[in-house]
């Protein structure tokens, strides 16, 4: 079994839009059939608070009645970090994957937009030889972009734990924890049914 649930912290940037990209996928070169008719998966997001917690998993498990929040199996985060106890729970109510979120990279740059002037050439009279320039000058700025990359994983936990598929995604500028958790779960779904890890089946 995993030895703990990760920590996966989202922060949101005010006044930015923001776009989520996967940017890579691997799948295990030994999965079998088997392997992928996974009927009970719990999403595993651990975040900086209970709420934050509960918010991202109910994203993760509106995608696929098979998939059910950690919060609502494991209880606390106690719980979760022990590893015998996380475990057997598991295992006592028949869950035979996994899908972990965590934060592995988090990026800031800063870029300057070079200011511009925009005028026009006139004919005047009080200018020598009758030419003036008129126009105004937009100053530069500066703009800051802040990059998450988050690692999503599917496990299956039939006999040993073994790692199934594994996608990096990628959030520019988070505009708030929902949206966010929300594109990236979509696209990481979305990715692993490419794949055939997950069945096309949904609530919605």
């Amino acid at each position: 079994m995993i030895k703990k649930l990760f920590v996966f912290v989202i922060a949101i940037a005010c006044g930015c839009s923001s776009s989520t990209s996967i940017v890579s996928s691997w799948k295990s070169p030994d999965v079998q059939p088997q392997d992928v008719e996974l009927t009970k998966i719990m999403v595993a997001v651990l975040g900086n608070s209970e709420a934050s917690r509960r918010i991202a998993e109910d994203k993760v498990a509106s995608l696929n009645p098979k998939i059910h929040p950690s919060y609502q199996v494991l209880m606390n985060a106690a719980a979760a970090t022990d590893t015998t106890r996380s475990s057997d729970i598991l295992q006592e109510q028949g869950f035979d994957g996994i899908i972990v979120m965590k934060l592995v990279d988090k990026d800031k740059s800063t870029d300057w937009v070079p200011g511009s002037y925009t005028g026009y050439w006139s004919m005047h009279p009080y200018y020598w030889g009758g030419f003036g320039y008129g126009g105004y000058y937009d100053p530069g700025y500066y703009t800051e972009d802040i990059t998450y990359v988050v690692e999503t994983s599917l496990y299956s936990l039939k006999g040993s734990t073994r790692l199934l598929w594994s996608g990096i995604s990628s959030t520019v500028n988070p505009s708030s924890v929902e949206k966010t958790v929300q594109d990236i779960a979509m696209k990481s779904y979305d990715q692993m049914k490419t794949d055939g890890l997950l069945p096309a089946e949904s609530k919605k």
